[in-house]
């Protein structure tokens, strides 16, 4: 039976369906297809019936007329719902002035906390399903999304209750419909390997967070490893000693790297088996397990080493899929060691739970877009999303001139303290003047340093790739904006000190056709990253690339909040206050003498950092120095 594709999500039912668009193709699938469906499945369709919601035909494997009836008079209740919501939003659309948008995050308050404990209940759930499916235990996985379905619509409840509508809590029911689907997907390719290869070798693995290629893998390892089993027990059955123990690593090698979370109790069965193959051909298996519980436990003992680091960084998700990893391979044994591990493992899951009911974000980020993108970009959400309990994103609209973002970027600046800036692109380009002036370390993604060039072919108007918040979706380039950053690059590096060799930290993806810039950025600063992507990371690029990045600078480079500066003369000041000209509203620094009396000095902020020529040597005039050094 191959494989599907007109399936969709019935409202009606909650789950994912084949939708027909006559009763005649949906008996001809049942007349077909039983078979096929009977030698893998206990769900055989025997009926085909009419679906109000989706407009078409399901089939379904209910014969009981009790039960079809209980489904039509649910479907009426639901339809009733639909029609009283639709009505009670007709009624308030004539009244309400104002439509008040989503929140983006929980409010804090009591009943802001008890859903998103709601919400974390779901994440669990969400994890456990999706282990599930890695381990090809699709029964469970059922029940599992049954669970996770209950508990969102406990949580919409619960949230209209308390007038809390927000973002987090929709994107948890689109998590469980996507697995849900997933699922639906990864059973009709049970037993048709030719069908999971055709799809493996055309999936787009890691986009948007998508697992089901792993779902896949593991479903295809798991039908591997029972041929394997076949072979092996033949070749026993000669008393093929070489062949058997061949066999039985090739199939140790499938449980260890191709089914990613087989679980205790199932890998204890396979073992079981492949003892008995041992048995059967003569041969000892005590040596063998042996090694097997040295190699797991040693295993177990990374992953678990890795928890820890995940825990401390807020990595709450890794530090789930470690600890899980740690559980499915432990050998099932009833010892000091299996006991110690274990504990282990529960005590970092008590620890997780309680910094999670305690996590407030530690660090704040800026996050500055590409030219044709937003704050709204994948690259800032989904950075968001990765480090959700430790650090706040804060990604502006940027304006299309380049000297507007910047007086923007530089008075957001000034009201805020960020820890980090990261940029993508022409973000990148203001984020590298942004960390003298501010102090600032950044991150550096595919930094294109002369947009002017990229513009000048690109005269007229184009489309934001992004939604943003002012709605405004085109964008005109015109020869006074190439002006502007032509003017702009020509200075771009002005502000250059060696203090922020080592705290501009640069990331260049390997498939970026679009700026090439690595050797000039290696002109100024000295760490730099690879990573096999495009100009404009993917999703997967952030979670796999940059969040790792972004954690690694938030622990190993601070923020310059006392900055300190040796004029050229040799004096050394502090740098007090940023302020303004209360006359003409230009960017003031206020400085304070590290000397005679200790003095305050005012200078315009373009003055104090930008190079001077004296004797026909160009250098700074202010070159910021290490506190320590100023003591």
């Amino acid at each position: 039976m191959k494989p599907k594709n007109n399936r969709i999500f019935c409202i009606g039912c909650h789950h994912s369906k084949m939708l027909f668009a006559t009763q005649a193709k949906a008996d001809n699938f049942i007349k077909f297809n039983s078979e096929d469906i009977a030698a893998h499945s206990s769900k055989v369709p025997s009926r085909s019936y009419y679906c109000s919601f989706c407009c078409g035909w399901h089939v379904t494997s209910i014969d009981d007329d009790d039960l079809a009836r209980q489904r039509d008079e649910r479907d009426a209740k639901v339809w009733e719902a639909i029609k009283t919501k639709v009505k009670k939003q007709a009624d308030m659309s004539v009244v309400q002035v104002e439509i008040l948008p989503k929140r983006k995050k929980l409010p804090a308050t009591t009943e802001g906390y008890h859903i998103k404990r709601m919400i974390l209940d779901i994440d669990n759930l969400s994890l456990k399903i999706i282990n599930a499916m890695l381990r090809t235990d699709y029964k469970d996985a059922e029940n599992l999304i049954s669970d996770a379905r209950t508990l969102y619509e406990e949580t919409l409840a619960k949230s209209a209750e308390y007038g809390i509508d927000c973002t987090i809590i929709d994107k948890r029911g689109e998590k469980v419909n996507r697995l849900e689907e997933d699922l639906c997907f990864v059973k009709s390719l049970v037993g048709n390997p030719d069908a999971r290869q055709e799809y493996l070798d055309n999936a787009e693995r890691g986009k948007n967070k998508n697992r089901l290629p792993s779902f896949v893998e593991c479903l295809h390892s798991m039908e591997l490893i029972e041929s394997l089993f076949i072979v092996a027990k033949e070749a026993a059955e000669r008393k093929d000693k070489e062949k058997v123990t061949e066999l039985c690593n090739e199939i140790e090698h499938h449980l260890k790297h191709g089914v990613k979370a087989i679980g205790v109790h199932r890998r204890g069965l396979f073992r079981q088996r492949i003892n008995e193959l041992l048995k059967l051909c003569g041969q000892s298996s005590e040596e063998l397990a042996d090694s097997l519980y040295r190699d797991l436990v040693v295993t177990a003992i990374e992953h678990i080493e890795e928890a820890y680091g995940a825990l401390q960084a807020s990595d709450f998700a890794s530090l789930e899929n470690h600890l899980s990893n740690a559980e499915d391979i432990l050998p099932e044994a009833d010892d000091e060691n299996i006991r110690l591990l274990t504990n282990q493992i529960s005590k970092l899951r008590s620890e997780a739970e309680r910094k999670k009911m305690e996590a407030q974000p530690q660090y704040r980020i800026l996050f500055l877009h590409g030219f044709t993108s937003s704050g709204e970009c994948e690259i800032a959400t989904t950075l968001g999303s990765e480090l959700e309990y430790l650090a706040e994103i804060v990604s502006p609209d940027l304006p299309l001139n380049p000297h507007a973002a910047m007086e923007m970027l530089l008075e957001l600046c000034d009201s805020e303290a960020f820890d980090i800036i990261v940029g993508s692109s022409c973000g990148a380009f203001y984020a590298q003047q942004l960390v003298r002036l501010t102090g600032v370390p950044a991150i550096l993604i595919n930094p294109f340093f002369m947009m002017s060039e990229f513009l000048k072919p690109r005269i007229g108007i184009h489309d934001y790739k992004s939604p943003r918040k002012d709605g405004v979706q085109k964008f005109e380039i015109t020869p006074e904006l190439i002006s502007s950053f032509e003017e702009m690059e020509r200075h771009q590096f002005d502000c250059y000190d060696e203090f922020n060799r080592t705290r501009v930290w640069g990331m260049f993806g390997s498939m970026d056709k679009i700026a090439r810039f690595s050797p000039l950025f290696e002109k100024y600063f000295q760490l730099s990253y690879d990573f096999d992507g495009p100009h404009t990371m993917t999703a997967d690029n952030v979670r796999n690339d940059l969040a790792p990045v972004v954690r690694q600078m938030l622990k190993d480079v601070r923020p310059s909040r006392d900055r300190y500066f040796r004029h050229f003369k040799g004096n050394e000041y502090r740098l007090y206050q940023k302020a303004k000209d209360s006359e003409t509203g230009s960017r003031m620094v206020v400085y304070q003498a590290l000397y005679g009396n200790h003095g305050f000095w005012v200078r315009p902020e373009k003055m104090f950092f930008e190079r001077i020529i004296r004797n026909g040597h160009e250098f700074l005039r202010f070159a910021e120095i290490d506190k320590t050094d100023s003591q």
